[in-house]
């Protein structure tokens, strides 16, 4: 999970580069665990809000796909790729999960069953 982000800016009447750094917060899904590592890119900005705004969303756009898993589950139709799901009481784990496949398996033993591939995504 990257812990920041800096995006640059160039101001093309006077030529010259602004940086700017971000962290996410608590109230943007800045938990978890972040490492030291900080995405940098070059972004195009009319203002330093548009920047961060900017750096905010590539920050998020990169760590998306940071925490996955699968999950089997006693079958549930409603469980499908697209919808948001909240697991509790599984520690760190717990928390809001995108599904980004599902397979449902009929069978005689074990009767309706669903597995899901999904990702994380507050952090």
């Amino acid at each position: 999970m990257y812990g920041g982000a800096v995006v640059a800016t160039r101001n093309m009447k006077t030529n010259s580069v602004r940086r700017w750094k971000i962290e996410p917060s608590d109230q943007e899904g800045g938990k978890g665990t972040l490492t030291n590592d900080t995405w940098q890119g070059d972004v195009t900005a009319e203002n330093e809000t548009q920047a961060q705004a900017k750096a905010k969303g590539a920050l998020k756009e990169k760590n998306k796909d940071k925490i996955t898993g699968s999950i089997t589950v006693v079958g549930n139709v409603k469980l499908v790729a697209g919808v948001n799901i909240e697991l509790t009481g599984i520690g760190k784990f717990s928390g809001k999960w995108h599904v980004v496949s599902s397979a449902h398996d009929l069978d005689n033993s074990s009767g309706h069953v669903t597995t899901a591939a999904i990702r994380k995504i507050e952090v």
